[in-house]
């Protein structure tokens, strides 16, 4: 995921320059101007800075921290550590991100949806937030229907933040992704980073070749892979994350 920054000058009407707390949501928006890019929209936010009135009289704020585009391209507006006007009273913890769409109901592209699934994911790894919870429309925080599809189809924003989860949950770091061979008599421990790696269970693939002992340690996973089955036995160690599938990690090897 290419992002390309292109802040906005700071200025009372769309980048005020004030301080975020601490980010608690990630709220998602659609454009609702069919058609137009993510360039687009960031050039109108900077046209702002010049005290636009609407149609009341009343100044415009507006801006977002991100905005995808209609290829799942991304333009950065605002500093993750400001704050943007995005979505009313939920501005002060939360991180904004505006998505173009092709016509008017509203719908992204699959490349939008995709690019959005990623920075999300990235987002809740990076705050450490659940994406089941802590992903909001602006609608959930104002009544706004925005964005358009996802309030029309609240079954499609369910299905967009189960996929942002099963994102996260690949998000595991191994120490090691070959083969370790280890000894008669002596162990191996293996580690698993990741905001989720609390969360694993680690288990051999082959029944009779390793043991394995979970060692509780702080935020990250570690196990002790003890031998027990004859020299050139190999098992695949796994590792499962509650409500996902086993996914091989590497390989240990009896010698």
């Amino acid at each position: 995921m290419n992002i390309v920054k292109d802040l906005l000058t700071i200025n009372p009407y769309s980048r005020p320059g004030t301080k975020l707390g601490k980010v608690t949501k990630i709220a998602v928006h659609y454009v609702g101007n069919p058609g137009t890019s993510a360039q687009a929209n960031r050039n109108y936010f900077e046209s702002l800075k010049a005290g636009s009135r609407d149609s009341k009289g009343q100044f415009v704020y507006a801006s977002s921290h991100y905005i995808i585009g209609l290829g799942g391209e991304v333009v950065q507006c605002i500093p993750e550590s400001e704050v943007s006007y995005a979505t009313n009273q939920a501005n002060p913890y939360s991180i904004s991100i505006e998505c173009c769409h092709p016509s008017i109901d509203g719908k992204f592209t699959v490349e939008t949806e995709q690019t959005l699934a990623e920075l999300c994911a990235a987002l809740c790894l990076r705050y450490r937030l659940d994406p089941i919870g802590d992903i909001v429309r602006h609608y959930d925080v104002t009544g706004k229907c925005c964005p358009k599809y996802y309030v029309d189809h609240p079954d499609a924003f369910e299905a967009f933040r189960q996929r942002v989860k099963a994102i996260m949950g690949t998000d595991i770091q191994s120490d090691t992704s070959g083969t370790v061979q280890i000894r008669r008599g002596a162990y191996y421990t293996a580690k698993f980073t990741g905001v989720n790696a609390g969360k694993l269970t680690v288990t051999a693939g082959t029944g009779g070749v390793v043991t394995v002992v979970p060692i509780n340690r702080g935020a990250d996973k570690l196990a002790a892979i003890v031998p027990i089955g004859k020299p050139g036995d190999t098992t695949g160690i796994y590792t499962t994350l509650p409500g996902g599938k086993p996914m091989k990690r590497f390989v240990a090897q009896v010698i």
